[in-house]
């Protein structure tokens, strides 16, 4: 993951590398998404570490933030920006997504087959893709398909090993995949 990590950083930030704490890709939703990893922050700085609603937002009726998608996206954008400037922790999450994702699919790619270069390409392709049309988009929830690959690749592990579905790490695969996004959960 290490040897990926610099071609992943420069595919997904080529762009937003000369300053990362003022430049950032896509259109509308990475606004919102910077927006919501500040106001995150600022709910986590009055000791409220998971916040479930925001009553200054879409006033008099406030936003129950379970009902939004991504979750967990907009959670780890508050944590980091707790430390770092907005764009720049939606940049350092945008990247991390893209360690996971290429971490999960070389995972995934590695239980169908022995050939460790496939399964780099594989996670390559995974970790640099999906980010390219995110920064078009602007939907990061839709980045972190790390998920599905790990759902994926449980099913299969089920399948080939011929063993018991495991309920508890199951569980835990979905619950991420619904905070991730709930279009993972359904997917998945």
């Amino acid at each position: 993951v290490q040897t990926c990590a610099l071609p992943i950083f420069y595919v997904a930030f080529h762009g937003v590398i000369r300053d990362p704490a003022n430049r950032y890709y896509g259109p509308d939703d990475s606004d919102q998404n910077i927006w919501f990893g500040w106001r995150f922050s600022q709910s986590m700085r009055d000791w409220e570490i998971f916040p479930s609603r925001f009553d200054d937002m879409i006033v008099p009726v406030g936003l129950n933030l379970l009902t939004i998608d991504g979750y967990l996206p907009l959670w780890v954008m508050g944590v980091v920006n707790l430390a770092v400037e907005p764009v720049l922790a939606y940049n350092l999450v945008f990247f991390a997504i893209g360690v996971a994702n290429f971490a999960a699919v070389a995972a995934l790619a590695r239980t169908v087959t022995a050939n460790r270069w496939i399964a780099t390409v594989a996670g390559f392709l995974a970790a640099t893709a999906p980010g390219i049309v995110t920064r078009q988009a602007g939907h990061i929830q839709l980045y972190c398909i790390f998920v599905v690959a790990l759902l994926m690749r449980e099913a299969l592990l089920t399948i080939q090993n011929e063993r018991a579905v495991q309920p508890g790490r199951l569980t835990v695969l979905c619950v991420v995949a619904f905070l991730c996004s709930t279009y993972f959960l359904i997917a998945g």
